[in-house]
């Protein structure tokens, strides 16, 4: 068991306020949940994202804890315990749980890619090539906690960047595990909630920046914003010309910058590109190097990923030709444009963005023979941005030949309102709405032809749907590779 002095927790963390006669106690746990409490505890009030809670009632304490750490703006009511005051509450628990779990930020390398799209794949592809290159390396990512090749994540577990609670502890078993890199996931709402407040990164990739997130940040000028702050602790940042928000932030951060692009030549960049739907080539160059990829990745979207993770692991130290070949090895990333071939080709892929759907329809299309026809399977997640879901329905209409509406993480919201919310981008109607997703997928397969693809687009790499508050076992994977035998005997008997 951890112990900790209470001015050790602090250690790092900016205006605090701790009463001198609990400075020297022992803390022998911290926590964010009244039920958890005991007379060792440091509380921590961290309202839940959205609520407008400022008032804390201690009366629902069954044990009183060492001390409360609240928010100076947060009204603790019927207190009888000693309280410590932070500027911001969340941010004060990520510095407490880092330093009571004496995580080295200069004994292990912290890689953070942020941006909108591209984040999993980038930073998965990095994580592949350093473990290939013999590297021992944590994973910290959407639906992925990993030390080494051990998961240390629940069935469940969904998030891109865990709440501190989860992320610290992680990030020393990462360590003690012995990884010399750490590659992680930033999401906005981590930087903006204080998760990662103490991490230093040794190195951060800044990918693009869409319309995600809005009902969260407003708009998107405090998106960008949010953003930028991960640089702030950063040693080097890697920023991509061809996204202008991501140009301008290579202005604006406080580090060292490196960059990449394909229109805008950076310092790293790629040429005389060739996208297949099963694979893609291209030239990497920098000013004294050029070497050309063989990837089993596909769409211009991966070409991107592929510069920026490459130009990451060369600045690290990797030698070029060992970083070619490691990505070279990679054949596909879970849920990311990842194609199960069969008698009609399924796609996975995770994208949840105006533009990550519209670039995921546009590369299936342009890879595809003349003749061959798409369907699209899709929804969108519930109780999130609404403003996006006529864009995917405008884009579905584009590419798809066949449109097929369904589930996708409702949660507490109506499914025919997400539905109309779609349909609202589309000028006609020539599409179907499904609910259950199994049998939107049926009909996919039902209504194509030998040679066809059907595209699932949104769940990815989950294997669960949510529904109110209930995680149901959903996995794409298995329910298209069943459709796919049955349709192999089908094609069998009928030869």
């Amino acid at each position: 068991m951890n112990e900790l002095r209470v001015c050790d927790l602090f250690r790092g963390y900016g205006n605090v306020t701790i009463p001198p006669e609990i400075s020297q106690e022992r803390i022998f746990n911290i926590c964010v949940s009244p039920g958890e409490v005991n007379e060792h505890s440091l509380l921590f009030l961290t309202e839940k994202v959205g609520d407008d809670i400022t008032e804390f009632d201690c009366r629902v304490l069954k044990t009183e804890p060492a001390a409360i750490v609240a928010s100076t703006n947060t009204q603790v009511n019927f207190c009888q315990c000693k309280k410590i005051l932070v500027d911001n509450a969340r941010s004060a628990l990520s510095y407490a749980l880092s330093n009571y779990y004496n995580i080295n930020y200069s004994k292990m390398k912290i890689i953070g890619v942020t941006g909108t799209n591209g984040k999993t794949t980038t930073a998965t592809l990095i994580y592949s090539i350093l473990k290939e290159c013999g590297y021992k390396t944590g994973f910290i990512g959407t639906g992925k906690i990993i030390s080494g090749s051990k998961s240390l994540n629940g069935i469940n577990y969904s998030m891109t960047t865990p709440d501190p609670t989860t992320l610290y502890p992680a990030l020393a078993q990462i360590s003690k595990d012995g990884c010399e890199y750490a590659v992680m996931e930033v999401s906005s709402h981590s930087i903006a909630l204080g998760k990662i407040a103490p991490i230093k990164f040794e190195y951060g990739i800044f990918t693009n920046l869409d319309n995600d997130h809005l009902d969260f940040h407003g708009n998107k000028e405090d998106y960008f914003k949010t953003k930028l702050r991960m640089f702030d602790n950063c040693k080097l940042g890697l920023f991509n010309l061809d996204d202008c928000y991501s140009r301008k932030a290579a202005e604006l951060v406080p580090c060292k910058i490196s960059t990449f692009g394909i229109i805008y030549p950076g310092d790293a960049y790629a040429t005389e590109i060739d996208l297949e739907l099963y694979k893609s080539t291209f030239y990497y160059r920098e000013k004294n190097l050029i070497f050309k990829v063989n990837s089993h990745l596909t769409g211009a979207f991966n070409v991107y990923n592929s510069i920026a993770a490459l130009r990451c692991v060369i600045d690290l130290g990797i030698k070029p030709c060992i970083a070619k070949k490691a990505l070279e090895a990679i054949h596909r990333i879970d849920g990311r444009m990842e194609i199960i071939p069969g008698t009609v080709n399924a796609i996975i892929d995770y994208a949840h963005t105006p533009s990550a759907f519209y670039n995921c329809l546009k590369t299936i299309k342009s890879s595809i023979k003349q003749g061959q026809k798409l369907s699209v399977v899709f929804g969108c997640g519930g109780e999130r941005d609404k403003l996006k879901r006529p864009e995917f329905g405008k884009y579905a209409e584009i590419y798809a030949d066949n449109i097929i509406i369904t589930e996708d993480n409702c949660r507490g919201e109506d499914f025919n309102s997400i539905a109309k919310d779609i349909a609202r981008g589309m000028s006609s109607s020539r599409y179907v709405v499904i609910q259950d997703r199994e049998s939107a997928i049926r009909y996919a397969f039902k209504n194509s032809r030998a040679g066809d693809v059907v595209a699932l687009i949104g769940k990815g790499h989950e294997k669960y749907k949510i529904v109110g508050k209930e995680y149901i076992p959903f996995d794409e994977r298995k329910i298209v590779q069943n459709i796919l035998d049955e349709l192999e005997d089908s094609y069998e008997n009928n030869a």
